[in-house]
C-alpha cells in the first residue's frame, strides 16, 4: 500500500502497532522520516527514468550514425570474422547485412589480396595504433573496387584485445 493512500491517523496507528510503547513525538518523527524517504525515492525514480530515456535516445542516435556512416564499418573478432557490420558494409559487399556476421573478412576481397588482409589484421592485434592497407573487394557483376582498410584494436573492459574495429573506404 502507498503511504499517500493512508490518512495521518492510519499511519500513526500502523506505526504504533509496529512499535509498541512509542509516544506521540516518536511516532511523529517516524512519520516525518517515512515521508522524507518516500519523497527521496520518488525523486530517485524520476531521475532514473530520465536517465533511462536519455540513454535510449543516445543509443538510438549512435545506431543511426553507425548504420548510415559513409564508410563500411566492421567489428572483427581476433580471427578476422565479422561480429558486426553497418549497412554501408553490406552495400559495399553486395550482400545482406545478416549474412556478413561470422564471415571471415579476407574471403570478401580478391584472392590476391587475402594475405594483405590477414597481415593487416595480425599487425592490428599486436601493434598499438592504427594500421592502414589497400585492398580490392570483389563486387558481383563488376570489376574489383579498391578500398583503404583502416583498423584499430578492439579492447575489452580489462584492456585485452578482442579483435579490431575496421573501416573500409572506397578509394
Amino acid at each position: 500500500m502507498n503511504l499517500e493512500e493512508l490518512s495521518r491517523e492510519e499511519l500513526v496507528a500502523a506505526v504504533r502497532s509496529l512499535v509498541p510503547g512509542s509516544d506521540g513525538s516518536e511516532l511523529e518523527q517516524m512519520l516525518h522520516d517515512l515521508r522524507v524517504h518516500q519523497i527521496e525515492l520518488e525523486l530517485q525514480n524520476r531521475q532514473l527514468r530520465d536517465s533511462q530515456a536519455a540513454l535510449e535516445h543516445s543509443r538510438h542516435e549512435y545506431a543511426e550514425l553507425y548504420d548510415r556512416a559513409p564508410v563500411a564499418y566492421c567489428t572483427l573478432d581476433d580471427g578476422g570474422r565479422i561480429a558486426q557490420a553497418n549497412l554501408t558494409a553490406a552495400a559495399f559487399f553486395s550482400v545482406e547485412r545478416g549474412s556478413l556476421r561470422g564471415r571471415v573478412l579476407s574471403t570478401l576481397v580478391v584472392p590476391e589480396d587475402r594475405a594483405i588482409v590477414r597481415s593487416h589484421l595480425k599487425r592490428c592485434l599486436t601493434d598499438s595504433g592504427r594500421v592502414t592497407s589497400e585492398v580490392r573487394v570483389e563486387v558481383k557483376g563488376a570489376a574489383p573496387v579498391s578500398f583503404q582498410m583502416s583498423s584499430v584494436a578492439w579492447k575489452g573492459a580489462l584492456g585485452e584485445v578482442l579483435g579490431s574495429k575496421t573501416t573500409l573506404t572506397d578509394i
